[in-house]
């Protein structure tokens, strides 16, 4: 039963949850974290592989009352759904009258197994205006099955501001109470040190080394995940971008690790790699992470910040097949300003359409030595690019993956099938795009 709180707006809107992720295996754990609008001294979650649960994790009544309640469920089967309910006193009130709430989760499959699945990406939701319910309802109608949603970070419009969370908590219910919720971070969400720390305290992701970023890899049947935080723990702005020199040798190991180890193997950050958006294409990014992408032959980069989506494939001549830079920065926000001549200052690359196709519209913007640009890269490794919200959509199976371009009208603007790096990914044209 959803409990009905339709009486306080989304701003002041305090139950959050609970929501899901992945803390530890996919196929054996899952964490379940709420926050409640009530203090609480008794914190407890049953879980079971039936309605009635069975088992319980109980931490007792404790000394600190709390209203944020957070617990690992751990040693569960591969492939099972589970239920589960929680001690938040609006819930247990219902209890008492035999309506408390029963949620339920999947777990993953084994590491490796080569079962068909799919998964969502959308960076810079920034919810607001009910924007994020419109885009969860898309992605409920056309990818059902989606085992998780990966954020490429600003899922709020500011970290530091409690109603740009209740917000979202408030349109991710009751999505969130039975599909994992994975994030990245952004710049709205960890730009100073204590946004950061909110950032940790909500989401409580399997984070190698807090002090100096959120930055974690996770196992999903035969794909790997690794998520960068490219705003390092929330420093100043000035050294958000590239990763921290630690990350970077952490980012080597994982990859050494992972790659060619019969697993896809993706990357999640929120800063751009290749953009024709505000941010534009950065030698500094390449100089940090184009050799290291290259050697051990990543599959696809997902970030976000400028708002748009795009995909290259770059080293797409390579006997190993390249990768693909998708740029997910569409997800849901109404800020995607790229047509707009009146902005003051003018964006740094302009549209003119709803696409941008370089062969039709020629190089945008100028070619800054050291910085934003769009040149030849753009022309060798460009494939397609819109102005509209939605998300991008991923479906693996065994060695084969089909990337998806959704708006949120329930429209595919671009899709394409491609191989994994090393088992037959050749370059070839997009299977679909819609042209405007």
């Amino acid at each position: 039963m959803k409990l009905d709180y339709t009486w306080e707006s989304p701003a002041r809107y305090q139950r959050w949850g609970p929501y899901l992720s992945f803390d530890g295996p996919a196929s054996s754990c899952m964490r379940v974290t709420w926050r409640s609008k009530f203090y609480s001294t008794s914190r407890w979650v049953e879980f079971g592989k039936t309605i009635s649960c069975g088992k319980r994790k109980d931490e007792g009544i404790v000394d600190r009352p709390s209203r944020a309640h957070s617990f690992l469920l751990d040693g569960l089967e591969p492939g099972t759904t589970y239920y589960y309910k929680i001690s938040r006193p609006e819930d247990v009130v219902l209890a008492e009258r035999g309506e408390q709430p029963v949620y339920s989760f999947t777990t993953g499959p084994p590491d490796g197994t080569r079962v068909p699945f799919d998964f969502c990406v959308a960076g810079d939701i920034h919810a607001r205006d009910g924007n994020v319910r419109r885009l969860l309802n898309c992605m409920e109608k056309n990818v059902p099955a989606s085992r998780f949603l990966l954020s490429c970070g600003d899922p709020v419009y500011h970290g530091g501001v409690d109603e740009a969370w209740n917000e979202l908590f408030c349109q991710l219910d009751p999505w969130c109470t039975r599909v994992p919720f994975m994030n990245a971070t952004g710049n709205h969400d960890t730009d100073h040190p204590e946004t950061y720390a909110r950032f940790l305290d909500t989401f409580r992701h399997p984070y190698h080394d807090r002090k100096t970023g959120a930055y974690y890899s996770f196992q999903y049947g035969n794909v790997a995940c690794i998520v960068l935080d490219s705003t390092n723990a929330g420093q100043a702005a000035a050294t958000q971008g590239v990763v921290s020199d630690e990350q970077l040798e952490w980012l080597e190991r994982e990859l050494a690790a992972r790659a060619r180890k019969d697993s896809w193997v993706f990357v999640f950050m929120h800063h751009p790699m290749y953009s024709t958006g505000d941010t534009g294409s950065l030698h500094v990014y390449e100089l940090a992470y184009l050799d290291l992408f290259n050697e051990h032959q990543v599959d696809a980069v997902f970030y976000g910040h400028d708002h748009l989506f795009e995909v290259y494939w770059t080293g797409r001549d390579t006997p190993w097949g390249g990768t693909h830079y998708v740029l997910a920065g569409n997800g849901a926000t109404a800020n995607l300003d790229m047509r707009d001549p009146s902005l003051v200052p003018p964006p740094t690359y302009l549209w003119k359409g709803r696409t941008y196709v370089p062969e039709r519209d020629g190089l945008l913007g100028g070619n800054v030595v050291g910085g934003p640009r769009n040149d030849e890269v753009v022309r060798s490794s460009y494939v397609y690019g819109i102005l509209e919200p939605g998300f991008a959509h991923v479906h693996v199976d065994g060695d084969e993956c089909e990337l998806r371009a959704w708006g949120l009208e329930n429209q595919v603007y671009f899709k394409d099938r491609f191989g994994r790096t090393g088992h037959g990914k050749r370059y070839h044209p997009p299977g679909f795009v819609q042209a405007f």
